[in-house]
């Protein structure tokens, strides 16, 4: 993490106001930050992984993730929601506003 340290203090409420804007930049704190949430899905394959990001309130961008969603499940993908560090939870019906789904391919035995 890194920590910014003023010499001097903010003069006027401009210069305190710019303070917090960089802050907020920093720390993933700002009013931008939390409009622009983009929700991803991440399809783990041979190659590695593919990211596709959407924007939960573009209809259009949910729909085409619908339908990635509803691809790759019926394509035997699992599906599985991150719940938090290096644990995840299998789901089977999509949901735009997760923060991150995974696909995994069905595994083959050999």
């Amino acid at each position: 993490m890194t920590v910014l340290t003023m010499e001097r203090k903010p003069q006027g409420p401009a210069e305190l106001s710019r303070t917090f804007r960089v802050h907020d930049l920093l720390t993933n704190n700002s009013s931008a930050h939390r409009k622009t949430f983009m929700a991803k899905q991440i399809v783990m394959d041979t190659t590695g992984d593919r990211r596709h990001e959407l924007d939960p309130t573009n209809a259009a961008a949910v729909s085409e993730a619908l339908a990635r969603f509803k691809a790759l499940t019926g394509a035997g993908f699992t599906a599985a929601v991150r719940t938090g560090s290096g644990t995840s939870e299998l789901v089977r019906d999509f949901d735009p506003a997760v923060d991150e789904t995974l696909f995994f391919p069905r595994l083959r035995g050999g």
